[in-house]
């Protein structure tokens, strides 16, 4: 495999490893010695126990809402552990009624949503379900989307309290919509 390895040197001239040994324990083997280490300090047993309390909180795990899994992420965020228990044995039932009349929670973002309006009920579980979502870049990315519908080159002297506010305006378009102009207008006329 290493007959024909050769480097070249800054001069042109081919330097070959005097033995193969010699390339393992200068290339191969701190290699992997770094890769191994990483995997061994990215993958202890601390973040081993919150992967599974993480995917816990998942429908589709066999271990979905198991208290006991979800107690060592739960002393990691600062959750009550006393009421714990109490809240995951509460929203397993609830699931269950809600999947009786055919709501069907499959995946962890159709979770956390469904949960949401019981944060009252659920505060801690709510807290964990919040911690545990992963985070993504499209709210980021539709920001810069709007920007660059909202200011273009025709319209590069606007302030920035307008831009600020048409910018608002277009990230949340659903909200924009569901206004009632009509009561909007005559508040703003009065």
């Amino acid at each position: 495999m290493l007959d024909g390895f050769a480097t070249s040197t800054a001069l042109g001239q081919e330097e070959t490893p005097d033995s193969k040994l010699d390339f393992y324990a200068n290339l191969f083997y701190p290699v992997q010695y770094r890769f191994l280490s990483e995997l061994d300090s990215r993958f202890n047993e601390d973040n081993k126990q919150l992967l599974r309390s993480i995917s816990a909180l998942d429908p589709r795990s066999s271990m979905f809402f198991n208290a006991e899994i979800t107690e060592s992420m739960a002393v990691q965020y600062g959750v009550e552990l006393s009421d714990l228990p109490v809240e995951v044995r509460q929203a397993k039932r609830l699931i269950q009624r809600k999947e009786s009349e055919g709501v069907k929670l499959t995946t962890f973002v159709q979770l956390s949503p469904f949960m949401s309006p019981y944060k009252d009920a659920f505060p801690d579980l709510c807290k964990l379900l919040t911690i545990a979502i992963p985070p993504t870049s499209a709210a980021c990315e539709r920001s810069f989307s709007s920007m660059r519908l909202i200011k273009h080159y025709l319209r590069s002297t606007m302030d920035d309290l307008r831009l600020s506010s048409l910018a608002v305006l277009g990230i949340h378009v659903s909200r924009a919509k569901s206004i009632d102009m009509d009561n909007f207008v005559s508040k703003f006329a009065k």
